[in-house]
């Protein structure tokens, strides 16, 4: 029997509800890369560096429907609208401001890079 669950309380009551006679922990830190956090930054500017650039200035994202997005020369109202840099620097603040939350402590990610918004599937 395999489990996905949300807490340690859901965890407590599955096992409570069944007989265990063996259990097999596995830690969600496998959904992480050893990724360094800097080299991370560096690759993903190389890829902003290539699609934003003399053709393509600005990513414009719908304010009403972030799914709607479009690559262009001048920005509009209705969109927020990222430049080279603006992205540049979105992104390193999204690696370098990555927290968790364990035992009600919070921890700064300082290592790996989190591939999935949770440790587990909803």
């Amino acid at each position: 029997m395999f489990w996905s669950i949300d807490s340690s309380n859901d965890f407590l009551d599955a096992i409570n509800k069944t007989d265990v006679y063996n259990i097999q922990v596995y830690d969600f830190t496998t959904l992480y890369t050893r990724l360094d956090l800097f080299e991370v930054e560096n690759m993903i500017n190389e890829v902003i560096d290539l699609i934003l650039s003399d053709r393509n200035k600005y990513i414009c994202i719908s304010k009403r429907d972030s799914n709607l997005c479009f690559f262009s020369n001048k920005t509009y109202d209705s969109h927020v609208n990222f430049n080279q840099e603006d992205l540049k620097e979105a992104v390193r603040v999204i690696i370098y401001n990555t927290y968790v939350v364990f035992g009600g402590i919070v921890f700064i990610q300082t290592k790996a890079f989190p591939w999935v918004e949770t440790p587990a599937p909803p």
